[in-house]
């Protein structure tokens, strides 16, 4: 049986405000900071992956607080925990001022992996408002190559999402507003 232009028209046009509906209540009823759940993806291995050769991971904490930025443990919710349940994560709220600028996830182990995933899981939570997405590769002279990907969804956060997988770490960074020192810390922990 072949389906008229019409009738896939419908068809497409039924499943896409039945999709919304769903985001739009899981979004209203989760209550939370994310309605995204990540979940379903296989689990990230932490051991060592190929390629590029491990560094010494940079204690984030002393780096930050060598940069005179102030920070406080988190409990913030995380992509990363969500799609790397066996690898732990660390988090920290970065202050400026005394109020929250943003907030700094990182895992360490195979981030090559654990980057992909983040991406394959994101490209199904993404909602109609997403701005501001990149996706790119930043080679410069001096400095690791780094993986970017940023992006702001209100249906995810309320803040701009930026996942960075240097060596074999992978960040997840939080900004709040357009925050100068959040872009320290970006360039601070990921560019050494």
């Amino acid at each position: 049986m072949q389906m008229t232009t019409r009738t896939k028209i419908a068809t497409t046009a039924l499943l896409l405000v039945a999709l919304t509906g769903i985001g739009i209540a899981d979004y209203e009823f989760a209550g939370r900071e994310y309605a995204a759940d990540l979940g379903g993806q296989q689990p990230i291995a932490t051991g060592t992956g190929s390629g590029v050769a491990k560094a010494d991971g940079t204690n984030v904490q002393e780096m930050l607080s060598g940069m005179g930025i102030a920070t406080q443990t988190s409990e913030d919710l995380t992509f990363l925990a969500q799609v790397s349940r066996n690898a732990p994560v660390s988090s920290l709220v970065i202050l400026e001022n005394g109020d929250r600028a943003g907030s700094v996830s990182w895992i360490d182990g195979d981030a090559k992996s654990a980057f992909i995933a983040i991406k394959e899981a994101l490209l199904t939570a993404f909602s109609a408002d997403v701005q501001g997405l990149s996706d790119k590769t930043l080679q410069e002279e001096g400095k690791p190559t780094r993986n970017v990907l940023t992006f702001r969804d209100p249906a995810l956060s309320e803040e701009t999402l930026t996942f960075i997988r240097v060596r074999e770490r992978l960040y997840e960074f939080h900004t709040a507003g357009s925050s100068s020192v959040m872009q320290q810390v970006i360039d601070g922990l990921t560019t050494k």
